[in-house]
């Protein structure tokens, strides 16, 4: 096989490397920024007076909290599974 070809694959895989790595800077700062407003919800779901629309609005910002984790979790096995994908093509090279 051709060593331009083995070095193109190679480079694609450090690319595809570096964005992924700038991609979960983003989506950890986003959900730093998304606990930060998770928590100022609270913090004002903690100032209404009836006990019942507290606990209906904390269940409510727990829900999108997970939801939150849970597309976290995805991104990141997304970008496992694409890393992979590349190996396993250097290594049939």
């Amino acid at each position: 096989m051709e060593s331009s070809l083995i070095t193109g694959k190679i480079n694609a895989v450090l690319k595809q490397r570096k964005e992924n790595e700038q991609g979960m800077r983003i989506a950890k700062f986003n959900f730093r920024k998304n606990l930060d407003c998770i928590n100022m919800k609270i913090a004002k779901a903690s100032l209404k007076t009836t006990k019942n629309k507290l606990i209906e609005e904390k269940q409510k910002i727990l829900h999108e909290y997970k939801s939150s984790l849970f597309i976290d979790f995805l991104c990141e096995k997304s970008i496992q599974r694409g890393l992979s994908d590349l190996y396993e093509q250097l290594d049939s090279i």
